[in-house]
């Protein structure tokens, strides 16, 4: 089975680099532009999407319907593919909540948990349980994951190894990778847009 990961397009929140998490915010002018050109470039390719699984978050579900012209009646939407729930710093800017807070968002293993954020392990272990389904229960065709910054990290480590935590992931960026006899291929980075932030 082929699996392609996106990250939502842009949003006015990822602009003024602020928490979006759970919050559901839209996507703004150039985000729907970025999945457009993702949409293109998909086509381009000869992929064609047979089979969606979104977080149900809009930004998530528009980047995804834009990019492979399924309607979202027909997607699968799991609550496992929201992202990192950021509690009391949703909507705040990234660079005031300073030193404690971007050390544990880069390095959770090594530095305390920031109070009132979903721990990192745990958001490990609902995307590894996503993942696990979807191995479970193969789609014929190729299938498209359409996520969030910090879920989409989670996804990279739980198919792959710890070091790909912090690769940067723009908006709307496209990872390929395969299931076979004997695993999963490392997902493989095929495009990069847009800013990293959210």
């Amino acid at each position: 089975m082929d699996i392609y990961l996106i990250r939502h397009g842009q949003t006015d929140y990822n602009v003024a680099h602020r928490l979006q998490g759970q919050r559901d915010t839209d996507l703004n002018d150039r985000g729907r532009a970025q999945a457009r050109e993702g949409a293109a470039f998909l086509r381009g390719r000869g992929i064609h999407i047979a089979h969606v699984y979104s977080s149900p978050l809009k930004r998530a579900v528009e980047t995804a319907e834009i990019m492979t012209g399924i309607p979202r009646d027909r997607f699968t939407l799991d609550d496992r593919l929201k992202e990192i729930d950021f509690g009391p710093v949703e909507g705040e800017v990234w660079e005031e909540l300073g030193d404690v807070f971007s050390d544990y968002i880069d390095d959770p293993w090594a530095n305390p948990p920031f109070d009132g954020i979903e721990p990192v392990p745990h958001l490990l272990e609902r995307t590894k349980a996503f993942l696990q389904a979807l191995y479970a229960s193969p789609e014929p065709g190729p299938v498209l994951i359409a996520t969030h910054g910090m879920t989409l990290h989670a996804l990279l480590v739980n198919m792959d190894s710890r070091d790909r935590w912090i690769e940067p992931t723009g908006n709307c960026t496209v990872y390929h990778c395969e299931t076979r006899e004997d695993g999963v291929t490392p997902p493989v980075q095929l495009t990069a847009t847009g800013p990293t932030f959210g």
